[in-house]
């Protein structure tokens, strides 16, 4: 109904923008046209456009050629001129007969609703299978057709490729089954036995004591007097008092001591009775903390002490709670976990040779947290009441040990631990876990691991070898 009512008002305003009216109205000129619906000339037809033509309601209306003023193109008699109406979209155009716009009017309306959805078509009959391709060359056809002679035998033996170099030398196989036990031999002496065998009595600390060295040599003599004149023999002189004693020497757990050996009276006493085997004797110490991360062997060596240090982890930080105006940690004073502990691995490494190279890959010790966290919960105390948790420490990296580039011994770091809170694990004020400590993650199978501790001060990587 819209589209007619619209179609209808431009076609009557059309019919009344051509006709002519009495002088007793002033004819609207616009764009060359009188009485142009379009009064005001602004492009729109609106409510200003209808008020002249509503002043010439049921007046007598005749046709007035001689006031047009058309073009000279255009026909003189102007209902010839007036032929199409076409729809662009939502508007719709009047055009005159060279296919100008005379006039426009907007007959857009809201969207109808979507139509049903049509029925599926049936499906479409399949078509025919296609023919079988030829069959393909055979691997050995496309070999022949590469120019090769010979047979499939020939052939088959092209795709052998050459030997390969060597691979490297296998790990040692595990120890084969042990052989039947002989039978035991007599116990050999230790030092202590052999010293009570000699006649000496007491207990192992007498021998140890027995052990000390001499004493020093005797003192010199006084100055020796002008000769008198010979006299009658007297008597027997008494004896000169004794000089006075030597330094005493190093016992011989101090001289052990000194060629860096570590140990009590003990393992001294172990190493006398066979554990001479697991301590080689010193004719140098490396320690990478002087001598940097890097050792070469100068020449063979039957027997290396490898005493490797990882890393520790850093402490977490800590949280001091306390009522306004307290100058103490009156609530809480809850302390971040310590940091993971270094791992300390002695081991022993047989039969280097000459240009051997033993490089330590460090890692730092894992920086601790340092934060303090001071909060005023007020008089409430920490009920319901989140602080923190302070920052964690952080974890030291992995220490490596390489021989000629590979790695033969890795230590894990100290974990770093975690920080103090109030009231995060529920109310309640409580410390920092520990960080966990630092791991022997690998060593070569032909090293032999003597023992291993944890190391209680914060430290780095470390090496030291006795040689």
């Amino acid at each position: 109904m819209r589209l007619i009512h619209s179609i209808t008002s431009l076609i009557l305003l059309g019919f009344l923008a051509l006709g002519s009216v009495h002088a007793q109205f002033e004819p609207i000129s616009c764009n060359g046209l009188p009485y142009n619906p379009d009064a005001d000339c602004d492009g729109v037809i609106g409510t200003f456009d209808f008020l002249p033509f509503a002043a010439l309601f049921g007046l007598e209306f005749t046709a007035d050629f001689d006031s047009l003023t058309l073009p000279d193109y255009m026909d003189p008699d102007p209902t010839n001129e007036l032929q199409w109406l076409t729809i662009d979209g939502d508007t719709l155009h009047l055009l005159l007969a060279d296919s100008t716009i005379y006039s426009s009017v907007y007959i857009g309306g809201a969207d109808g609703a979507d139509g049903a959805d049509g029925i599926d078509g049936a499906d479409g009959v399949d078509g025919v299978n296609g023919t079988d391709g030829a069959d393909g060359l055979s691997a050995y056809d496309l070999w022949l057709a590469a120019g090769n002679p010979g047979s499939v035998e020939d052939f088959l033996a092209s795709l052998v490729g050459q030997d390969g170099a060597d691979g490297v030398n296998g790990a040692d196989g595990a120890n084969g089954a042990d052989g039947m036990d002989g039978a035991d031999g007599a116990d050999g002496l230790s030092a202590y036995e052999i010293w009570l065998a000699a006649g000496n009595t007491g207990n192992e600390a007498d021998f140890l004591a027995s052990l000390i060295g001499a004493a020093g040599e005797q003192g010199e003599a006084g100055a020796q007097g002008p000769q008198g004149p010979e006299g009658p023999q007297g008597p027997e002189g008494e004896a000169g008092a004794d000089g006075a004693d030597g330094a005493a020497g190093l016992s011989a757990y101090e001289i052990w001591l000194e060629l860096g050996n570590t140990g009590t009276e003990v393992d001294f006493i172990t190493y006398l009775s066979g554990g001479a085997a697991f301590s080689p004797s010193v004719h140098g110490v490396f320690d990478s903390e002087t001598d940097g991360n890097t050792f070469e062997i100068a020449e063979a060596i039957a027997t290396v002490s490898i005493e490797l240090w990882g890393a520790s982890g850093g402490s977490g930080g800590d949280i001091c709670g306390q009522t306004l105006g307290a100058s103490s940690c009156n609530l809480c004073d809850a302390t971040g976990g310590a940091g993971g502990r270094a791992l300390k691995v002695v081991s022993m490494v047989y039969n280097l040779a000459q240009g051997d190279v033993l490089t330590l890959i460090p890692a730092a010790a894992g920086a601790g947290s340092g934060e303090l966290i001071t909060c005023n919960p007020g008089l409430t105390g920490w009920t319901d009441w989140d602080c923190g948790p302070a920052s964690s420490g952080a974890d030291a990296g992995t220490t490596q040990l390489l021989l000629n580039g590979e790695v033969i011994a890795e230590i894990s770091g100290g974990m770093g631990g975690t920080g103090a809170c109030i009231g995060c694990q529920g109310d309640g004020c409580f410390n920092g876990d520990p960080g966990a400590d630092g791991a022997l993650n690998s060593s070569a199978n032909w090293i032999t691991v003597l023992n291993s501790g944890v190391l209680s001060e914060n430290t780095g990587s470390r090496l030291i070898l006795r040689y």
